[in-house]
């Protein structure tokens, strides 16, 4: 498994909308994947992390502090690039650094 980055332009009209980035899939489906919700823009969960087993998401259970984050994405249809670098974090490696962030 090797970190990377995620780098990505989005423009929306700010109605609801589901805007999904996969990574670390596999044949059978599982992976990993983050989710943006341009229509709750600043709110908590306007930002998801989402593991998936054998192609099914489990937002359900993964929400809250730590799967879930306020981020500004703009309503207007104007380009904004997200930048995202995903990583694994065991907890005996207390210095691994995950970052997801827009500019």
């Amino acid at each position: 498994m090797i970190d990377g980055v995620i780098d990505l332009d989005m423009a929306g009209t700010g109605g609801r909308g589901f805007y999904n980035i996969f990574f670390r899939t596999q044949a059978n489906g599982d992976g990993e994947s983050v989710y943006l919700r341009p229509h709750k823009t600043r709110l908590d969960d306007a930002q998801q992390y989402s593991p998936m087993f054998q192609g099914t998401g489990a937002w359900q259970i993964y929400n809250g502090p730590g799967f879930t984050a306020a981020v500004d994405i703009p309503r207007a249809q104007r380009w904004r690039r997200f930048h995202g670098r995903p990583c694994l974090e065991c907890r005996d490696t207390p210095n691994a650094s995950c970052s997801v962030g827009a500019s």
